[in-house]
């Protein structure tokens, strides 16, 4: 999720309608660029980067550390988690120095294509991992936690996505930077990213929290926090979630 960004009013009946009129987030331009900022923190060059913006600084979640501390503290110092949509690495190399105090972390990163071969060939070593789709990483782990960070907005049935997770019989579901709105219903509009960082154009769904909230009905929120504040075209907030997952429970 990259900030100051414009959300333009208009919003859209179907996620294809929506897409029609974006240049979407396989663009050669994204791929590129992430990989150059990744490749800067892997190689010491840089201290962070996030949608292939660098920083001078780590910015750190202190929520989702906690949360990651927390699930670690439960499997006696391990972490196996899957990054969905993690890209390079963003938040291994981010939590990094926290997180090679563990005593064993597995850090698997579900990506699209052009992203995991990059990730495979470049970056992967025995803490990181990259895998084309969920099913494959659950089936090679004992993934203790899924890392949603500014990501299930812009995927096109993020609900799908999150009842895989449930059916996967994962355990955590950890949520940050996502959009939601206090309406009834999820709204679909089109990101604009400036030019600045790479000029593209995304669909994105700002959620209706209730709506949000009722899919984790039966489930345990540990803690709901605030991502970051931004001023948009109307009544936006970026929030993050930490919850457990009770085993078994479907959608009605």
């Amino acid at each position: 999720m990259i900030q100051n960004v414009f959300f333009p009013v208009k919003e859209y009946q179907s996620w294809h309608e929506a897409l029609q009129k974006c240049s979407g987030y396989d663009s050669q331009i994204i791929i590129d660029k992430v990989y150059q900022a990744a490749f800067k923190v892997k190689s010491g060059q840089a201290v962070y980067e996030r949608d292939s913006v660098i920083f001078e600084k780590i910015q750190y979640s202190w929520p989702i550390l906690s949360a990651l501390l927390w699930v670690a503290a439960q499997n006696d110092g391990c972490l196996n988690i899957i990054d969905y949509g993690g890209a390079l690495g963003t938040s291994y190399y981010q939590n990094k120095k926290f997180l090679d105090n563990l005593k064993k972390v597995r850090w698997n990163i579900v990506e699209q294509g052009h992203f995991v071969e990059l990730g495979k060939k470049e970056f992967e070593n025995e803490s990181l991992k990259f895998y084309f789709d969920l099913d494959s990483c659950v089936r090679e782990n004992q993934v203790d936690a899924v890392l949603f960070s500014g990501v299930l907005q812009y995927l096109e049935n993020p609900f799908a996505v999150l009842q895989k997770v449930r059916d996967s019989f994962i355990k955590f579901v950890l949520v940050d930077r996502t959009s939601f709105h206090n309406g009834g219903q999820d709204k679909i509009i089109i990101q604009k990213v400036p030019g600045a960082i790479y000029k593209v154009s995304f669909p994105c769904w700002v959620f209706s929290e209730n709506k949000f909230l009722s899919f984790f009905e039966k489930d345990t929120i540990f803690e709901s926090f605030e991502s970051f504040k931004e001023e948009l075209n109307f009544n936006v907030s970026f929030k993050g979630y930490i919850v457990q997952l009770n085993r078994g429970l479907q959608l009605d």
